[in-house]
């Protein structure tokens, strides 16, 4: 502004819109442009530095409640390592839990086949003296019962002896 004049511009409010409207497109459209193309972008790169997780995870998935076998972890990024021990390292207390449980199955059945092969023999002398004395009949038939499962538990301790030294883990 200067002390004797004063200019005075004017524009038609079309022409002032049109030119706002110019001026936002030229403005958006290449981020219009670049927005989808950055997403895809990112999208490939995140899917692709996942691929060792998703891996892994169909690893364990492939596996059988049977299969305890360390898991190799050359095969993984370093980031993973430390979850690839853990689980090898559960992998191994399993397997020592399974062992252990199978030892105490054999060891128990065994311990248990005398005492009760005694206590039915002795049921058979006392049913011959008392024939018709039904308590013992049903004490005997308890006896039977318990001897048959301790059969069964021996026969499947050795199957799973034998089942142990055909997969060794």
């Amino acid at each position: 502004p200067l002390k004797d004049v004063q200019i005075q511009v004017s524009q038609q409010v079309v022409t002032r819109q049109h030119l706002a409207i110019e001026l936002a497109v030229h403005m958006f459209l290449p981020y219009l442009l670049l927005i989808p193309l950055a997403l895809a972008g990112f999208i490939y790169l995140i899917k692709r530095s996942l691929r060792p997780f998703e891996e892994f995870k169909q690893e364990l998935t492939q596996r059988d409640s049977n299969t305890l076998t360390p898991i190799e972890p050359q095969f993984y990024p370093i980031e993973l390592l430390p979850t690839i021990e853990e689980m090898n390292q559960l992998f191994q207390r399993i397997s020592l839990a399974q062992q252990q449980q199978k030892q105490f199955i054999t060891d128990a059945a065994h311990e248990l086949r005398t005492p009760i092969t005694a206590l039915n023999l002795q049921m058979k002398v006392l049913l011959q003296e008392f024939p018709e004395h039904e308590a013992l009949k049903k004490f005997s038939l308890g006896l039977i019962r318990i001897q048959h499962l301790v059969a069964q538990l021996l026969s499947l301790a050795k199957q799973d002896a034998f089942i142990d030294t055909l997969n060794p883990v």
